[in-house]
């Protein structure tokens, strides 16, 4: 028996979905028309935290956050499919690294592992470049943005609800370009969404990154920040949540 702790993701008319049983954890691949089982990949190490982690389609592979490894699965036809094709253990795992999601973009993979920033080729186990912020909470899924080949994460400091931070990194070097710590009710807990809008203060079409945070004791916040600075245009109290805009 199984349990399904995360979506699901479709591409080329597969489905991937993301199971934990009483030992491992592993992913299934189903027909996305007709619901037939394809495969099993070999068993990976059992998510922890009752982990929500999202798998990545990408480059012929599954990528996967379980239990303290990064693992990147082979998705491709033929001898081998299912077969882990490599992992990397991290170094600080805990329940401020449950859901870690992986998003892709530029032909990078990028992770938010707590505080830790990750950039892999899709190919190998060795970092291409990290990075690090200041919360001690953060496993949301980074927001990538192709126009300017740039990366954000956000993060929170769960302890006393003490803010958070939105970063944005250099996707190439890994440099970090700016950050934005929000004290008070600003704890982000969901992905932040990178979005071009029409704001005739800003001049026009702006880019721009969003995000929500969560409250636990009361409302959270919405804010909308310049992409290229870091520079908030305005924020919106709402219900808290983590979720993402």
């Amino acid at each position: 028996a199984s349990d399904v702790y995360k979506r699901q993701v479709v591409k080329n008319r597969e489905i991937y979905v993301y199971c934990t049983g009483t030992d491992n954890s592993w992913i299934r691949c189903y027909d996305a028309r007709t619901g037939m089982f394809y495969w099993e990949s070999e068993p990976l190490e059992r998510q922890a935290w009752d982990s929500w982690s999202t798998p990545l389609v990408y480059d012929n592979k599954v990528f996967i956050f379980s239990g303290t490894k990064l693992y990147a699965i082979n998705a491709q036809e033929g001898p081998g499919q299912g077969s882990v094709v490599w992992e990397y253990t991290i170094s600080n795992p805990g329940s401020s690294a449950r859901n870690a999601s992986f998003t892709a973009g530029g032909g990078r993979l990028y992770i938010q592992i707590g505080n830790d920033f990750l950039c892999f080729d899709p190919d190998s186990n060795i970092p291409l470049w990290t990075g690090s912020g200041t919360g001690d909470y953060g496993n949301a899924a980074p927001a990538y943005d192709a126009d300017t080949d740039t990366v954000f994460f956000n993060d929170a400091r769960i302890v006393n609800f003490a803010g958070g931070t939105i970063y944005c990194y250099d996707a190439a070097t890994g440099a970090e370009l700016w950050s934005e710590y929000m004290p008070g009710d600003y704890v982000f807990w969901g992905s932040p969404t990178v979005a071009t809008l029409d704001i005739p203060a800003q001049g026009g079409n702006t880019k721009v990154v969003l995000a929500a945070s969560y409250n636990s004791s009361g409302d959270g916040n919405l804010v909308c920040l310049r992409a290229d600075s870091g520079t908030l245009i305005w924020e919106q109290s709402v219900a808290g949540t983590a979720a993402s805009p």
